[in-house]
């Protein structure tokens, strides 16, 4: 199954041909922040001093055909501020879907359960780590699919203290609830004892992981719905995990 759109909002869809993934940055510039935009953000970040009004890409569009998404450059802040405010800002990010495979063959994958100073989804399991694409310089108008895939082991590398050597470019995630659209790499670690040994919750963005074998994707996602991110059920679904697709 290559796309899935039975959980409200969220979208899963694999990449309609090999051609290897690429992030083109426009010139374009982002509007000025509104009077509403700076304050709302004035709230957030006395709420949450973690937040930090960086840069970031936001998504204009997504060609499935040739794997190209297409950006401009933008700050958090304009992200962090919908809801209630409606500033069209969609981040460019990155998913990694870990898998090991036991001593007897079988399958499993990374779950991560997210902080609860976590800009949403507080609390709540995901595929992963995820995180936004670092901004280029001024001067770089495209990443590449190696440079996305290097800032993916950065995040690994970082949130659970695990080495990706390799991943395959998927396809992409779209959820309009976070407004994330995100390249997802499925990454095989080996040896599922020896990723077991190296994994740890390494920073502050989870407080708990977790190998599940994908047998036990579909029981999971039944008894857990409410506490796992829209867009890991969509790829729980897209990937053929489910054994009850809706």
């Amino acid at each position: 199954m290559s796309s899935c759109l039975s959980i409200p909002q969220m979208e899963a869809f694999a990449f309609a041909s090999p051609a290897p993934v690429r992030v083109v940055v426009s010139s374009q510039e982002p509007p000025a922040n509104s009077a509403a935009i700076d304050a709302a953000w004035a709230k957030l970040l006395a709420a949450n001093p973690r937040y930090f009004d960086g840069p970031m890409l936001s998504v204009l569009h997504i060609d499935r055909e040739t794997s190209t998404i297409h950006t401009r450059r933008d700050r958090f802040s304009r992200l962090a501020v919908q809801p209630p405010l409606n500033t069209g800002v969609r981040i460019c990010s990155v998913t990694a879907v870990l898998t090991a495979r036991d001593g007897a063959g079988s399958l499993h994958v990374l779950l991560g359960k997210r902080s609860p100073q976590t800009r949403i989804y507080a609390d709540m399991w995901e595929l992963g780590p995820s995180g936004g694409l670092s901004v280029p310089p001024p001067a770089l108008s495209e990443l590449d699919q190696a440079a996305i895939f290097s800032h993916l082991q950065d995040e690994v590398s970082e949130e659970v203290g695990l080495h990706i050597a390799t991943g395959t470019a998927w396809g992409i995630t779209r959820d309009d609830i976070a407004k994330s659209d995100d390249i997802v790499f499925i990454c095989d670690c080996g040896d599922l004892l020896a990723a077991r040994e190296h994994t740890s919750a390494a920073n502050w963005e989870y407080t708990a992981v977790q190998w599940l074998a994908i047998r036990d994707i579909a029981a999971f996602d039944a008894q857990h719905a409410a506490a796992i991110i829209g867009p890991s059920r969509a790829l729980f679904r897209a990937l053929g995990w489910m054994s009850d697709v809706e």
